[in-house]
């Protein structure tokens, strides 16, 4: 069995295309586009040794994604307080109507009543 090569750490080895999924314990065997096996001569790659340019051009973006992020999270949160004082603010009216509405229609039906 063969799994596509997807990790970042083997960015810089164009070669490097599939691996052999025949043991657990981290031995694998890479192969080529063609299924050759293709040995690499060095540790693979890691984030860490990136070209400094793209280090910082990645970091410039995460902080302008975490920026984004927050200001994102406090248009949410201001908009979930006014929904709050929203509801807060129109629950007495409500009440306040159904309370006039019951007195209203209490007389009302007091007033239909004929009592003999």
């Amino acid at each position: 069995m063969y799994a596509l090569i997807t990790d970042q750490g083997y960015a810089k080895q164009p070669h490097v295309v599939w691996e052999s999924m025949e043991s657990i314990d981290g031995d694998c065997t890479f192969f080529n586009s063609k299924l050759n096996e293709y040995t690499i001569e060095s540790e693979p790659q890691t984030p860490l040794d990136e070209d400094p340019e793209i280090t910082a051009k990645r970091i410039q973006q995460e902080k302008a994604d975490k920026e984004f992020a927050r200001q994102l999270q406090n248009r949410e949160d201001e908009a979930a307080r006014q929904e709050q004082r929203r509801q807060e603010s129109s629950r007495p009216l409500f009440s306040q109507q159904n309370q006039r509405n019951s007195v209203r229609s209490s007389k009302s039906k007091k007033e239909k009543c004929l009592i003999m």
